[in-house]
């Protein structure tokens, strides 16, 4: 459950325009999970003082008898039990807080002095030059990402920015696209549910869906409708008797006697042997 809630405010910003603030695209850290694990360990300490107490009334080991002892070593090794995992999900929890509030902060400070560059290289934009539209973080596991839509005065149209900070690793992998095809390719990982805007804003057209064509579902669907209707329409023909079912083209259905009948009236020396 602590991995659903978010660890990261103002994960994803973005505006009608473009600018040089970075104010508004500043990400910071909250301590969620270390809080909620502390209240969980906090709770159980609580509960394990009160069985403590309670074990040591005597009313509560006449009222148990025999059993006394046992109840209270069965009750003391389920509590220690929780409390020793509860503890041990508090340090995962202030590690794993701690981690990200070091991946935010550098995530902030590549977007003031970072720099980019394309996949052969041949090209780099400082951040410093750069003015943004978009930011979104993206925490996963061993790092950081950052997607970004930025304008450079290098580039007549706006750039996407693809950026990977790893734990262990200093130097930044970042690129840039600046190809409407490449941008279009990247755009539902990096903006998420503001693909259509950042698309409109950038001047690109993804591909529409298509309302009046049916489904590969819907189709089947039809398709069957119709096989089933012409099953019914054969059932109908063969208890009618109208028509034969297996003929070709064009037949028409005659009936023994009358095919005999156009035999008999074929001339002898027509008839060859």
């Amino acid at each position: 459950m602590k991995n659903l809630i978010k660890s990261i405010t103002n994960s994803s910003t973005m505006l009608n325009g473009y600018s040089y603030d970075r104010t508004e695209f500043q990400a910071h850290h909250v301590w969620t999970r270390s809080l909620l694990s502390a209240a969980i360990s906090t709770g159980l300490t609580c509960i394990g003082v009160y069985c403590g107490y309670l074990a040591m009334d005597a009313q509560f080991a006449t009222a148990l008898g025999s059993q006394a002892v046992n109840f209270k070593l069965a009750t003391g090794a389920v509590i220690a039990s929780l409390l020793g995992y509860s503890l041990r999900d508090l340090f995962r929890s202030i590690t794993s807080d701690v981690k990200t509030q070091l991946r935010v902060a550098r995530a902030n400070s590549w977007l003031v002095k970072g720099n980019a560059s394309t996949h052969d290289y041949s090209a780099h934009i400082a951040m410093q030059q750069t003015q943004l539209s978009m930011v979104r973080y993206v925490e996963v596991e061993g790092g950081i990402k950052v997607f970004a839509i930025a304008k450079h005065q290098d580039h007549p149209n706006p750039i996407l920015i693809d950026t990977m900070l790893f734990d262990e690793e200093y130097p930044a992998m970042a690129s840039f696209y600046t190809h409407a095809a490449d941008i279009r390719s990247t755009l539902n990982e990096a903006c998420a549910e503001w693909s259509g805007s950042v698309a409109e804003q950038l001047g690109i057209a993804l591909t529409p869906q298509q309302a009046g064509a049916p489904s590969t579902v819907l189709r089947q669907k039809i398709d069957d409708e119709a096989e089933f209707e012409l099953d019914d329409a054969m059932f109908d023909d063969l208890e009618n008797d109208t028509h034969p079912v297996f003929a070709r083209a064009n037949a028409p259905r005659r009936s023994p006697g009358e095919a005999l009948r156009r035999v008999s009236q074929i001339p002898p020396e027509a008839i060859t042997h």
